[in-house]
């Protein structure tokens, strides 16, 4: 039996399966024709990820944190971090809290 006689890329059976595929030739945002329903399957395990930690660890992970968990060099291909929070109906990381930034200079 033949794969490709049913399907007609591996794509295709990852979507089935709904399973986030490799990154590697997958046409990510930037692309002239972005396959969403694979940036969909990468959002929704990003998703998850992040729900897992704000729960657990009441902390906000960062982008390059959900990249080095799921192995990928630069989510930003994929998907704004920040658009993330959105979705989920969490701040992102400008509009939080107010911070305050302290200056450290010489005391002379």
């Amino acid at each position: 039996m033949n794969v490709r006689s049913y399907f007609k890329s591996l794509f295709d059976i990852y979507k089935k399966l709904k399973i986030p595929p490799p990154l590697k030739n997958m046409s990510g945002k930037q692309a002239k024709q972005p396959d969403n329903e694979c940036i969909e399957l990468w959002k929704n395990e990003f998703k998850k990820y992040i729900l897992e930690i704000v729960e657990k660890e009441k902390r906000y992970p960062s982008g390059v944190e959900i990249g080095n968990h799921f192995g990928i060099s630069h989510i930003w291909n994929i998907v704004k971090v920040s658009d993330l929070y959105k979705e989920l109906g969490l701040k992102s990381y400008l509009e939080r809290e107010n911070r305050l930034t302290f200056f450290r200079g010489c005391l002379s």
